[in-house]
This record gives structure tokens, C-alpha cells and sequence, in this order.
């Protein structure tokens, strides 16, 4: 070879190499909606952390409060279990700046 491309080889790689440039291109855009979104989620964990934080030494609850700190509750569908002697329900909260909580954590703090 003499240092020179033919033409075919020369579209075959410039095919190649833009192919990569819009995957490259679409995985940048992926990456900064991930990194927005993992803003977001930190800033709203530090406000609801100085939520808490205002709030540590409370010794009565009040709607007010409430509010401040719960977004929406759910409440699912009864569910009838030992011959429509029984009955549960599920209880969801949506807490402000951080959305739901793993169960875990909400029966553990």
C-alpha cells in the first residue's frame, strides 16, 4: 500500500467511524439525563434532610407538619382474606423531595 486509501475503503471507514460518533452521541445524552436525575435526587435528600433536621425534637404531630413532610398517601384496594372476615389494606407514602421510601427503611428509622 502506498499510503493511500481507495475510495470504497475510505466510505467503508467513514461509515464505521460516524456510526460509533451517534452511538457515542447517544450514550452522552443518556449519561447527562442520568446525571440530572442524580442531581435532582441529592438536592431533594438534602432538603428533606434539613426537613428532618428541623424538625428532631417534635413532641406532637399536627397536620401541619404532616404536610410538610408528606406529599401524598395511597391507599390500595382492600383485600379480603379468611372468608370476608378479614381485611388489609395497603398504606403508601409519598414523602416531599425524596417520593417513596424502601419499606425497610420506613420500619427501621
Amino acid at each position: 500500500m502506498e499510503g493511500k486509501l481507495s475510495d470504497g475503503r475510505f466510505a467503508t471507514m467513514l461509515a464505521g467511524f460516524e456510526a460509533e460518533q451517534g452511538g457515542l452521541r447517544a450514550k452522552a445524552a443518556g449519561l447527562e439525563t442520568a446525571i440530572g436525575q442524580a442531581n435532582e435526587q441529592t438536592d431533594g435528600a438534602e432538603k428533606f434532610i434539613k426537613l428532618i433536621r428541623s424538625y428532631k425534637n417534635i413532641e406532637e404531630l399536627t397536620a401541619e407538619i404532616a404536610r410538610e413532610f408528606i406529599e401524598k398517601i395511597i391507599v390500595g384496594e382492600p383485600v379480603y382474606i379468611r372468608g370476608n372476615r378479614e381485611k388489609r389494606q395497603s398504606v403508601e407514602f409519598v414523602y416531599n423531595y425524596v417520593g417513596r421510601l424502601p419499606a425497610s427503611i420506613e420500619q427501621n428509622e
